[in-house]
C-alpha cells in the first residue's frame, strides 16, 4: 500500500512539488467554477459541475493520463471528510437508531455484496468468483456527499435522510473489508470462512474502538492546550486539522480499518464540542468555520477527481479490455437495477427498523432508499486499487471491473437526480433572501434611528456608516449626483482654506501642502480608469512635475538628521490636523444642513469620503472608544427591535433566529476589527 520514493536529483524533487502544487491549485479553481456554474444553474446539482469541470480539465497537460492513487485519496480526503461527518452525527439518535444503523452498513452490505457477485459471474463465468465477489465489494459502498449533493434542494423525509447519511458513515469499511479479503484470498489461494469473520471483526470493530481511543486522548490534548492558554486558532485549528490524519495512518498501521476509525473519533470529538458549551466560544466559531471551508472545497474535489478519472477508464478499456463493450454496459446497468431492487426488498421487508417511520409510508420510503443508494468515489477509489498483477500475472480483468463499476457510478447519479426532481417537493426554505433582507434593513433602520436622537458628531456619522454597512445589498447611489456634490463639497474645502489664508491662520506653505494633500486623496477617491491610470503615470514616469516634486521633497527631509526628521514630521502631522479641521467641520455643517441628509445615498457617500479622510488624520483611542459604545448600544437596539417583533408576530422564530444570527456576525466581525485597530495604534 506504500511506495517509496529515491529522489537522487534535487531539482527533479523541486519540479514534482511544484507540479503538485500546480496541480491542487488547478483543482481548487475547478471547484470555484462548478460552484459558481452550480449557483448560477441551480436546476442541475452541484456534483454534476465539477464532474463536468473535471472532465474538462483532463483535456488539460497536468492531468494527461491521470489515475486516481487510492492510497493518497482515501488519506488525504476521505478522511477528512468521513472525520467531518462524525463530528456531525448526532450521538444520541446514532445510538438510539444503532440496530438500523448496522443493518444497513453490514448486513445490508454483505448480502449486497453476494448478490452482486452471484449475477456476475453468471454475466461473466470466465471471471473466478473471488472477483466476482471483488466488484460486489467495490459497487456496494454508497457515498453521503454525493447524496447530499443530490437532494441539497429538495425535500428528502427526514427518517430517510438520517438512515441514509448513517448508513454511510459506516458501509465504505464494510466493502472495503471484504474486497481486501477477497483479493487476498486470490493471491494466497486460501479462503477460510472462520479466517474471514475473524478479520472481519478485528479489522471492524477494531477501527471503532481505536477511532474512539485515540479520539478521547487527542481530545485530552486539545483541553490540556486550552486549559494552559495556548488555544489560539493558530494553534487549535491546524491540531484539530491534523487529527483524521494521524488517527488514519495509526489504523492503517496495525491493520484495522482508517475510515471507521476517523469516523469513530470524529463522533467523539462532536460529543465532546456540545460539553464545550459556550466556553472558548471565539475558538469554536473559527474552527468550525475553517472546518466547513475545508471539507467544502475537497467535497468539490472529490467529484472533480472523479471527472478527470473517466477518460483514463475509457483509454484503458479500449486498449485492455478483454470483453465486449456492450456486455459490460449491460453488465453495469443490471447491476445497478439489482442493487436498487435489493435495497428496495431490505427496507420493504423491515430487515431494518427506520426510526419514526409510519405505516403508510414505508412504501414511498423503501423506494426513496433504495434510489438513494448513490456511488461515488470510493467505488472508484476501490476499482483503481485493483492490482495490475495476480499472482505474477497480467491482471487482464482490471479494466473491464473498473469500468463496470464506473458504468454503475454515473447511473447511480442519474436515477436520482431525474427521479427525485421528479418525485418529490423543493425544499421550502423557512426564510427566504428578499425576506432576510427586508427585515435586516428594518432592523437595521431602527438602530440608526436611536443613534440620530444624539447629537451630530463625527461619532454618531461613522457609526451611521457602520451600521449603513450591515445591509445585504449596499445602498445604490447616483454616479453623477455624487460628482456633482463631490465638486460643490470640494469648492467649499477650496474656499474655506483661502479664507484661512486670507485671515492669516495659516501661512502660503500651509495652504500649498494642503491643497496637494487634497487632491491626492480626491484622486483617489475618483476610481475612473483614466484617473488611475494618470495617477501611475505620475507617480512612475520621472519627467512629470508631480514626480519631479516629490523627489524634490523627499530628498530635501532624508537630508536632514534623524532627530530633526522626527520633530519635523510630528510638528507636520500636528499642523496638518489644525489646518484640516476648519474645512471638515464647514463640509460637515453643510451636508447636514441638506435636506434628509442622513437617507440619501448620494449625502451619504460624500459625508463617508470626508469622514474617513478626517478619521485618517485625526483618530485617537477617545474617539474610537465613544464609537465602541456608541455601536454597542446600537447593536443591543437591533437585538431589541427583533425580539419585539418575534413577540407581535411581525417576525417569524425562523426569521427572528436567523436575524439574531447574523447580527451576531455583524457585532463579532466589529469587534475584531476594533481590536485590531486597537493593537495597531
Amino acid at each position: 500500500m506504500y511506495a517509496t520514493v529515491t529522489v537522487t536529483n534535487p531539482n527533479n524533487l523541486g519540479m514534482i512539488t511544484m507540479s503538485l502544487a500546480f496541480s491542487l491549485l488547478l483543482l481548487i479553481f475547478a471547484v470555484v467554477i462548478g460552484n459558481l456554474l452550480a449557483a448560477k444553474i441551480r436546476l442541475i446539482p452541484a456534483a454534476f459541475w465539477d464532474i463536468a469541470v473535471g472532465l474538462l480539465f483532463s483535456l488539460l497537460p497536468w492531468f494527461h493520463n491521470f489515475e486516481m492513487v487510492p492510497e493518497v485519496f482515501l488519506f488525504v480526503i476521505i478522511s477528512m471528510l468521513m472525520f467531518n461527518e462524525g463530528q456531525h452525527t448526532n450521538v444520541r439518535k446514532l445510538v438510539q437508531n444503532l440496530g438500523a444503523t448496522l443493518s444497513m452498513s453490514v448486513w445490508l452490505s454483505l448480502a449486497t455484496i453476494v448478490v452482486v457477485g452471484l449475477i456476475t459471474h453468471l454475466f461473466l463465468p470466465a471471471l473466478s468468483w473471488p472477483l466476482a465477489f471483488v466488484l460486489g465489494a467495490i459497487i456496494t459502498p454508497t457515498d453521503s456527499v454525493a447524496v447530499t449533493s443530490i437532494t441539497s434542494d429538495l425535500k428528502v423525509p427526514a427518517p430517510v435522510m438520517e438512515t441514509l447519511e448513517t448508513e454511510s458513515l459506516f458501509n465504505d469499511a464494510s466493502g472495503l473489508v471484504v474486497f481486501n479479503l477477497c483479493i487476498a484470498a486470490i493471491t494466497t489461494g486460501y479462503f477460510s470462512v472462520t479466517h474471514a469473520v475473524a478479520n472481519f471483526i478485528y479489522v471492524f470493530g477494531g477501527g471503532i474502538l481505536l477511532g474512539g481511543i485515540l479520539g478521547w486522548f487527542l481530545i485530552m490534548i486539545r483541553l490540556w492546550m486550552i486549559r494552559q492558554r495556548l488555544n489560539g486558532p493558530q494553534i487549535i485549528i491546524p491540531y484539530k486539522l491534523l487529527i483524521p490524519f494521524i488517527i488514519y495512518v495509526t489504523a492503517e498501521l496495525i491493520g484495522v480499518s482508517g475510515i471507521l476509525a476517523v469516523v469513530a473519533a470524529g463522533i467523539v470529538h462532536g460529543w465532546q464540542q456540545n460539553l464545550l458549551k459556550l466556553s472558548s466560544s471565539r475558538l469554536q466559531i473559527t474552527t468550525n468555520s475553517a472546518w466547513e471551508l475545508v471539507t467544502s472545497i475537497l467535497n468539490g474535489i472529490v467529484f472533480v477527481l472523479l471527472g478527470i478519472s473517466f477518460p483514463e477508464v475509457w483509454h484503458q478499456l479500449q486498449e485492455h479490455s478483454v470483453h465486449n463493450l456492450a456486455l459490460l454496459v449491460g453488465l453495469g446497468l443490471v447491476l445497478y437495477v439489482v442493487m436498487l431492487v435489493v435495497r428496495f426488498l431490505w427496507v420493504r421487508l423491515r430487515f431494518v427498523k427506520i426510526p419514526h417511520q409510519r405505516k403508510k409510508n414505508r412504501f414511498t420510503d423503501s423506494a426513496l432508499i433504495a434510489v438513494n443508494g448513490v456511488h461515488g468515489t470510493i467505488t472508484l477509489a476501490m476499482a483503481f486499487s485493483l492490482p495490475l498483477t495476480l499472482n505474477h500475472r497480467p491482471f487482464s480483468d482490471r479494466t473491464d471491473l473498473i469500468f463496470v463499476s464506473a458504468v454503475v457510478i454515473v447511473l447511480s447519479l442519474l436515477v436520482p437526480t431525474i427521479v427525485l426532481k421528479l418525485t418529490l417537493p423543493a425544499k421550502e426554505e423557512p426564510v427566504t433572501l428578499a425576506e432576510l433582507d427586508q427585515a435586516k434593513s428594518e432592523t437595521i433602520n431602527s438602530a440608526i434611528t436611536l443613534v440620530q436622537q444624539q447629537p451630530t458628531t463625527n461619532t454618531t456619522i461613522a457609526v451611521i456608516e457602520t451600521l449603513n454597512s450591515q445591509r445585504a445589498e449596499p445602498v445604490r447611489s447616483d454616479p453623477k449626483k455624487v460628482n456633482a456634490l463631490m465638486d460643490q463639497t470640494r469648492q467649499i474645502d477650496h474656499d474655506t482654506i483661502q479664507q484661512m489664508l486670507a485671515d492669516g491662520e495659516i501661512s502660503v506653505q500651509d495652504a500649498d501642502t494642503y491643497n496637494q494633500m487634497a487632491a491626492m486623496m480626491y484622486r483617489r477617491q475618483d476610481q475612473s480608469f483614466w484617473q488611475v491610470t494618470k495617477d501611475w503615470w505620475d507617480r512612475l514616469i520621472p519627467f512629470t512635475k508631480i514626480h519631479r516634486e516629490h523627489r524634490r521633497r523627499k530628498k530635501a527631509y532624508l537630508n536632514q538628521p534623524a532627530s530633526a526628521r522626527k520633530t519635523d514630521r510630528k510638528e507636520w502631522i500636528t499642523n496638518m490636523r489644525r489646518i484640516e479641521a476648519k474645512p471638515y467641520a464647514v463640509i460637515s455643517d453643510f451636508l447636514t444642513n441638506l435636506p434628509d441628509a442622513f437617507n440619501h445615498p448620494e449625502i451619504m457617500a460624500v459625508r463617508s469620503f470626508y469622514d474617513q479622510r478626517h478619521r485618517a488624520w485625526n483618530r485617537t483611542r477617545d474617539e474610537q472608544s465613544a464609537q465602541n459604545q456608541l455601536l454597542t448600544s446600537a447593536f443591543q437596539e437591533e437585538y431589541s427591535y427583533i425580539q419585539n417583533r418575534v413577540q407581535d408576530g411581525g417576525f417569524s422564530k425562523a426569521l427572528g433566529t436567523k436575524l439574531f444570527d447574523e447580527i451576531a456576525n455583524d457585532q463579532m466581525l466589529y469587534i475584531q476589527q476594533s481590536s485590531a485597530m486597537a493593537d495597531a495604534q
